[in-house]
Order: C-alpha cells, then structure tokens, then sequence
C-alpha cells in the first residue's frame, strides 16, 4: 500500500474554488482503479494550507491516474490556484498500530 501526501498552498480565494471542485470531481478520484482513501486536511492555523491524503494498492495505481487523461485535465485547474509548487511524497506503510 501506498499513501500518497500533497501539500497545498492557495492563493486568496484559491481554497474555495478548490474546495468547489473538489464537489465535483472527489468521488472520482476516489473512485480510481486502486485508490481506497481520499481525505482532505485543513491546517487549522495557517486557512490557505490544505493536504490531500490518500492510500493505494500499488505505486502502479497511484502512477496509473497520474497519468491518465482525468488527471491531466483536472491538476491544471488546481494548480492555477496556488500560492507556490505543490509538495507531493509517497510513502509505503511499515507498519499499522491499532
């Protein structure tokens, strides 16, 4: 399993319009070939900081939809809304504690 970590900084105004197609394409995302969890974070101090945080089956799902045509389509218009870069990393889970 891979969980999959973006940071997000928007510009005035960004977060909303993010949140705003969020409502339009978040469930397929997470409906993507291999992806079991999609949550969002909100920093609760800094307002235009937000996560993206998902988990999936393989490193080959989570590269598959960043290459599909859904993502090339909709990453655009999140990136345009952002203050600087979006920081990204990947990481495979060692262990779970319950």
């Amino acid at each position: 399993m891979i969980v999959r970590i973006v940071r997000l900084d928007f510009v005035d105004g960004g977060k909303e319009k993010f949140f705003g197609l969020l409502d339009e394409v978040g469930v397929k995302i997470r409906n993507q070939p291999g992806c079991t969890h999609l949550e969002i974070l909100e920093d609760v101090h800094k307002k235009s900081h937000v996560i993206t945080y998902s988990y999936w089956e393989s490193e080959e799902d989570l590269n598959n939809y960043r290459n599909s045509l859904f993502f090339r389509g909709v990453w655009p218009q999140i990136k345009a809304l952002l203050a600087k870069p979006a920081s990204a990393n990947s990481y495979s889970v060692n262990r779970k504690i319950d």
